[in-house]
Formats: C-alpha cells, structure tokens, sequence
C-alpha cells in the first residue's frame, strides 16, 4: 500500500574517468508521479562512489526544500545503499563524511527508504548526473553548478526572465556544500547500528 504522502527521489552520481570530472544527479516525483524536480549538479573531480553519496544528499536537501517529507529512494549504487542501511561498514576514510552528511541530510524525514534499482529504472537522474559531468568538463558548468529541466544543452534563459521556461538553462548555484535487488527501510526511530 502507497502513501499518499510518499514522494520518490531517484539519484545517481556519476565521474568521467574515476576519479574525474564528477556529477550528482536528483530526481523527485510527488505520491502521484509528477515530476517535482530533476537536476544536475557538477562537482569537480570526484571518484563514482563520492559522486553517488552527494547525489544523494543533494536529492534529500532539496526534496526537504520541495516539502517532502516522507521519502522512498532509489539509487543503482548497490555500495551505498548498503551502507546506508547499514548491511555494509564504511571502511574508506573519504566516503565516511559523505555517509555522515547523507545519513543527517535524512535525519530531517519523518520516514524514509532506500532501495537498489537497476540502471535502466534510474534513467533520469543517471542522464542528469552524466551531463553534469560532461558540462563541467567542457567549461559550460562551475563547480557547484546545477542544471535543470529537461535538455540541460538547449539555450540559457535571459537573465532578465524573459526566456520561455522551456528547457533547462544554467541556473545560479542554489547552497550546495520497478526495483529490483534488495529493499530496506531506516526510520528515525530506528536509527542505523554502529560502522
């Protein structure tokens, strides 16, 4: 039985070369599948696993931002989904911040979920993440940067607002700092087991 407060957020993280230029990408929909939002952020040089983990926190600060609060995730990171629920220690030094963050990033939801899907069900967020990535490393983003809409290459919106709204322009950054596998839930009154 779905919620009818449940809202979906599909991430993926992805780095052209591992470690390379890196990108986040977040997908929201509402309990009745609209789109809420779906964005790109470029992160500079990163390795697959940190991009995954700050796709993940981008997705849940912004799906607070959007108003949800109750979230089921889905992410093609078997790594990090495991980690999250605490099936897998975080042994990397480097990733541990990135758990720490995504794990407070959380701690704001009444209740949330994280699942492992395959890559053909997280399509959106894996073509945010990746054209991200490819337009950093191009020079067309910034670190910190994030795309939008729907065709992150078509032309910016005017910065007087008089574009259309079609398509998804360069945006100013914005305060960045079916399932398949496994399915596991933490709440918070659940908290995870110690790492």
């Amino acid at each position: 039985m779905t919620s009818q407060t449940r809202h979906t957020l599909y991430t993926d993280g992805a780095a052209l070369g591992n470690p390379g230029p890196g990108g986040a990408g977040a997908v929201l929909q509402d309990p009745a599948g609209r789109t809420v939002f779906r964005l790109g952020v470029y992160l500079g040089r990163s390795t697959n696993n940190e991009a995954e983990y700050q796709s993940l926190i981008l997705g849940a600060r912004r799906s607070w931002e959007k108003g949800a609060r109750e979230l089921d995730i889905l992410m093609d990171s078997e790594l990090v989904v495991r980690q999250m629920l605490g099936n897998y220690k975080v042994k990397a030094p480097g990733l541990k911040l990135f758990h720490d963050r995504a794990r407070e990033a959380l701690s704001r939801f009444e209740d949330w979920s994280i699942s492992h899907v395959r890559r053909e069900f997280n399509a959106e967020a894996d073509r945010m993440a990746g054209d991200a990535a490819f337009l950093g490393k191009i020079g067309r983003l910034g670190v910190g940067e994030e795309i939008s809409g729907t065709d992150p290459t078509a032309e910016e919106t005017p910065p007087d607002g008089q574009g259309d709204g079609a398509g998804g322009g360069v945006q100013e950054p914005t305060g960045f700092e079916g399932a398949a596998g496994f399915r596991g839930r933490k709440s918070l009154k659940d908290p995870p087991g110690a790492s």
